[in-house]
């Protein structure tokens, strides 16, 4: 979807619902003290990020929204928060297919906000149809391609959204299909005429990480998180506790590697020091800096040959002077 709106059928609050919102506040609050609002949060429709919710998203996501704050422009300040969802539901239009040819299937949720002083402009404005459009923020496991079925964010995937590609002797649209949402952060008030990518955000979640699973690509899915919105990305907090515990690994590794190179060097510097003395020391010096681990190690290869021919090794033991026609170690004889 390109982005989701507020529905412009309004409803009476129900018993049910009254009882819904109640189960969100602290205390019990009466039906002419709130404002109650529906609101289409996504579909299953390919949205202009080349991406898609699948149905199975779809119906997650609607358990993950239950209590969900509503905020202005992903903002994540306290004093943003204006209204909170207590229903979602996935909701079929009869009649509609998606451009995959599927049945077009939405998100609607319903929120409430307390009547105030202050949010009485809001809610002028939502019924004015001024505030309409929304978009939402969420973690996802998965973003599977449509021509491979590989994560986009892996190394095995090599497509790009967007483009078209030919199977079957036929052109096919390159799209990411998003997969078992793992939380819902929040769903903003967006300008989305202020915003051209407004809609759907997406931010694609460090699960498999958290999970103690070695095969996400973490560099991928950073690259993947920068690209989402133009505003910045939204993280959970079991993902970014993730993230850093991989960064801090990883600086971890660096120190290492860093180590061995610096051991490197100075094994190549010492072996050519020996075995090619007309090296100028901060000539080579000069010229392992520029050098790969691979180099390196090839380099004190050749070095540490030549090393051996100049300095064969020799027996403890061995006879002195010109070596007999028979052995007959009389060196050794008292």
């Amino acid at each position: 979807m390109k982005e989701g709106y507020l529905d412009k059928v309004a409803s009476e609050i129900t018993d049910e619902e009254l009882e819904l919102i109640n189960k969100q506040s602290r205390r019990q609050l009466k039906r002419d003290e709130v404002f109650v609002f529906s609101i289409i949060l996504c579909d299953n429709e390919i949205d202009r990020d080349f991406e898609r919710f699948t149905t199975e998203s779809l119906h997650k996501l609607a358990e993950l929204y239950i209590g969900k704050s509503g905020i202005f422009d992903h903002s994540m300040k306290g004093k943003d928060q204006m209204a909170r969802i207590f229903a979602c539901e996935v909701e079929p239009v009869t009649g509609k297919k998606t451009s995959t040819g599927e049945d077009y299937m939405r998100l609607k949720a319903r929120a409430y906000m307390p009547k105030t002083s202050r949010n009485e402009d809001l809610r002028t404005e939502i019924d004015a149809g001024i505030k309409k459009e929304v978009s939402i923020g969420c973690s996802v496991a998965k973003t599977v391609c449509s021509i491979c079925g590989n994560d986009m964010r892996s190394n095995q995937c090599k497509h790009v959204k967007g483009r078209q590609y030919k199977s079957n002797g036929a052109k096919k649209l390159c799209y990411a299909e998003l997969i078992n949402p793992a939380d819902a952060f929040e769903w903003s008030f967006v300008a989305v005429p202020a915003q051209p990518k407004a809609g759907v955000v997406k931010s694609y979640g460090l699960s498999a990480h958290a999970k103690g699973e070695d095969n996400l690509d973490i560099a991928t899915t950073v690259k993947s998180l920068s690209a989402v919105n133009d505003n910045g990305v939204l993280l959970h907090k079991s993902e970014a506790e993730a993230l850093g515990d991989y960064i801090r690994k990883m600086e971890y590794m660096a120190g290492i590697g860093e180590t061995y190179l610096h051991d490197l060097k100075a094994d190549v510097l010492k072996s050519c020091s020996i075995a090619k003395p007309e090296l100028k020391k901060d000539v080579m010096e000069s010229v392992c800096d520029k050098m790969s681990i691979d180099e390196l190690k090839a380099f004190k290869s050749v070095f540490n040959s030549d090393i051996d021919k100049m300095f064969p090794p020799t027996p403890q033991i061995a006879p002195y002077g010109p070596k007999a026609e028979k052995e007959d170690y009389k060196e050794f004889k008292i």
